[in-house]
């Protein structure tokens, strides 16, 4: 199974895209770390809690990526809106120390391909760390560098409409997978 992250740093449409990738058909995994979030909004945001956020986040990324690995996808194709990479940077972020046991639990994990969306302007829903533009765009440049670091292929997804941003996702999938797209 080839699994295909959408990554970018907050507001860059990963959630509107995944969502048009399912209507398409697509086996996807939503993002995650707004359902732990909603759950944790009334806690203090301490160290502690950033650090348990980030392992819970972790956790259930890997789980629901295992959910596909044993029972892949009809078409073997696999799109994640985020992956656990992302933990990283949020935890460099906020902590400015990654443990190694949440290191060596995302190192683990392998994808085809990062399509990397640029950034569209900053909204905060509520929900958001980012607080402006200015800590969003500082995410979206640490994320791409844990990214790039993780030595993964990554493929720049320019700012442009919804149907042209998913058409470039699906024209630049593997080949052998380019021909199954629906």
């Amino acid at each position: 199974m080839k699994k295909f992250v959408l990554a970018g740093g907050p507001c860059s449409g990963k959630t509107t895209i995944i969502d048009e990738l399912e209507k398409k058909g697509f086996d996807v995994i939503k993002e995650v770390a707004r359902e732990v979030l909603e759950r944790r909004k009334h806690f203090e945001v301490t160290k502690e809690e950033v650090l348990t956020r980030q392992k819970l986040i972790a956790k259930k990324q890997i789980e629901q990526e295992e959910v596909f690995e044993k029972n892949p996808p009809l078409l073997d194709i696999l799109f994640s809106d985020r992956c656990a990479i992302d933990g990283l940077a949020y935890l460099k972020h906020s902590l400015k120390h990654i443990p190694k046991e949440i290191m060596d639990l995302i190192e683990s994990r392998k994808y085809t391909k990062i399509f990397f969306l640029e950034r569209l302007p900053f909204q905060n829903d509520g929900l958001r760390i980012e607080k402006d533009e200015q800590e969003a765009k500082k995410i979206h440049n640490k994320l791409l560098s844990f990214y790039k670091l993780s030595g993964h292929e990554i493929i720049q997804v320019p700012i442009m409409p919804i149907n042209e941003r998913v058409s470039f996702i699906l024209k630049n999938l593997d080949s052998h997978y380019s021909k199954k797209v629906p």
